[in-house]
């Protein structure tokens, strides 16, 4: 009857999310083939695009990509798969993605973009794709950090740099006064703090011409 095929239709979505998170292709073949929507979602409105994303299964996000996942569907809190691979550093489904035209300075519900999350999580090859694909730079979330100060509360000097190298302003300012700089001295990493610093010794050194970015090539 009605509640049994309910019932069988549940269990079949949660194998293909659990299938599309652990990576086991052939059994989301097998389950989009029965005719299982690729847009199932989870009881916290978790696609299984976004945990493919989430986790680096590049093949399976393609394939959930070809049976009519969205490649910009949010969860309920507003994640998206681009946002999930940032997160996790998952460059080539992030340059799919973005092939596909998602948006990519989206944001969720607490304000926070690819970019930010990418930033927060130190993945500096993801920050480098977002950024080459327009990502805003100066972007606040709802704490009012940039992606710039999430790199620097985060402790990820590499990716500090690489966002001051495209312009990403050192002096901005957050709720309460804070800065990249005082959010990364107050949890003690010396080479974040270093790292601005040296950069506004040499951005005083050598002023920026027209239309560039200050400090070294």
């Amino acid at each position: 009857g009605a509640p049994s095929a309910a019932r069988a239709r549940l269990r079949d979505e949660r194998e293909l999310i659990e299938a599309s998170r652990q990576g086991d292709l052939d059994q989301v073949r097998k389950l989009l083939a029965r005719g299982v929507p690729a847009s199932a979602r989870d009881f916290r409105g978790w696609s299984a695009i976004l945990y493919a994303s989430l986790a680096g299964r590049t093949e399976i996000v393609k394939e959930l990509l070809q049976h009519g996942a969205k490649p910009d569907e949010a969860n309920d809190l507003g994640g998206t798969p681009l946002m999930a691979a940032a997160s996790g550093d998952r460059v080539e489904i992030i340059a799919g993605l973005l092939s596909l035209s998602v948006d990519v300075n989206a944001r969720d519900r607490d304000g926070m973009t690819a970019l930010t999350f990418a930033a927060a999580n130190g993945n500096l090859r993801s920050v480098a794709l977002l950024l080459d694909a327009g990502a805003d730079i100066e972007h606040r979330d709802e704490r009012s950090f940039t992606p710039l100060m999430a790199a620097a509360f985060g402790g990820y000097s590499e990716v500090v740099n690489h966002l001051l190298l495209h312009g990403a302003n050192p002096d901005a300012v957050g709720r309460g006064g804070v800065t990249a700089r005082s959010l990364a001295e107050e949890r003690r990493f010396g080479d974040v703090v270093n790292t601005l610093d040296q950069w506004k010794r040499t951005s005083a050194a050598s002023p920026a011409k027209p239309g560039e970015a200050p400090g070294p090539p």
